[in-house]
């Protein structure tokens, strides 16, 4: 394992321990320790209904919402009477997007289905995937898969090198754990973490305050004048 030198800016109130450098990239599904919220036999982490059992990982509009969890036919961000006007067309038909139960009809069990999350958003998925080639705006939903910027309890991927993710809103978020293989900055805001910060990419706080409840472990870490904080 290589060494750095530490910043002098480092937060003090962050234990030395919890802090690992590495320079090795590691699968993490594979490093962690898996959660099954839903208890379908799928990792959290790359669940597309986090909170509602679907083994089979259907997500047949490919939105990153598994048809259990996505009545949203739409694609307008919340189930409405207009995904309700969608499925009524669809009604005794094999259409695979709004068979929400994925049993091969569109009938009153997806109705049923429909009801239950009338009014809600779609999903949660447990991960939230970066898909811009280039950098960005980690507030940008449209440079995310689902489409949504990372909610409480998303496990963040940014699995491709490439130009830098960037927070740069002053709001508070929070996120499960992040795994990133590029620059990953916080200009401003407060991000934390319940679970670890890994990947062979770096994390530069030129500003805001990053918690960190499990490991960090990057490739490089920037203090800048931002604030590395212990939960």
């Amino acid at each position: 394992m290589m060494g750095v030198m530490w910043r002098r800016r480092f937060h003090s109130r962050y234990p030395a321990r919890k802090v690992l450098w590495a320079v090795l990239v590691g699968v993490w599904a594979n490093t962690a320790p898996a959660q099954d919220a839903d208890l379908d036999g799928i990792d959290d982490r790359l669940d597309n209904c986090r909170l509602t059992a679907n083994t089979d990982q259907t997500d047949a509009d490919g939105d990153g919402w598994g048809n259990r969890c996505d009545a949203d036919l739409s694609n307008d961000g919340t189930v409405n009477f207009a995904d309700l006007a969608i499925l009524r067309d669809r009604f005794f038909t094999a259409d695979p997007v709004a068979d929400l139960n994925v049993d091969g009809i569109v009938d009153n069990l997806d109705l049923a289905l429909m009801r239950e999350s009338f009014f809600s958003a779609p999903g949660p998925a447990g991960f939230s995937v970066w898909l811009s080639a280039g950098g960005g705006s980690w507030t940008d939903p449209t440079n995310w898969l689902p489409a949504v910027v990372p909610p409480a309890g998303s496990f963040v991927r940014i699995e491709s090198p490439g130009d830098a993710v960037v927070l740069d809103d002053p709001s508070a978020f929070a996120v499960a754990g992040i795994e990133t293989a590029r620059l990953f900055r916080i200009v401003d805001g407060q991000l934390a973490v319940t679970g670890d910060v890994s990947g062979g990419g770096a994390v530069d706080l030129a500003g805001g305050e990053l918690t960190v409840q499990g490991t960090l472990s990057v490739a490089n870490l920037d203090l800048g004048a931002g604030t590395l904080a212990e939960a």
